[in-house]
């Protein structure tokens, strides 16, 4: 094997798992950016209404909780085990919390 070939080969072996790990942080990235632009959208004493209306469509189904008093919304990053959530509650129909939350 020549000494060009080699450096290919080289090459490749280091480029393919920097390239793996950069789409990993990047499918994480994107989930955490949008659990938290959910939280970010919904400021304390907005309508909870208009929180329920939104979180109908966010999110990944399985991770979605609709309740009166307390919405979770949950994008998965790389794994099924690695969840963002943007949780928010409310009293007397208006937001009184929302949070960002890293489950593993």
């Amino acid at each position: 094997m020549n000494l060009r070939r080699l450096s290919r080969w080289v090459a490749a072996l280091v480029a393919i798992p920097i390239a793996a790990i950069a789409g990993i942080e990047l499918v994480e990235y994107r989930a955490e950016m949008h659990a938290r632009a959910f939280c970010e959208r919904f400021p304390i004493g907005t309508s909870m209404q208009d929180v329920t209306k939104a979180a109908a469509s966010e999110g990944d189904p399985g991770l979605r909780v609709l309740l009166s008093d307390h919405i979770a919304i949950g994008y998965t990053g790389i794994t099924a085990s690695s969840r963002h959530l943007c949780l928010v509650d409310a009293e007397a129909g208006k937001v009184t919390l929302t949070t960002y939350g890293y489950m593993d």
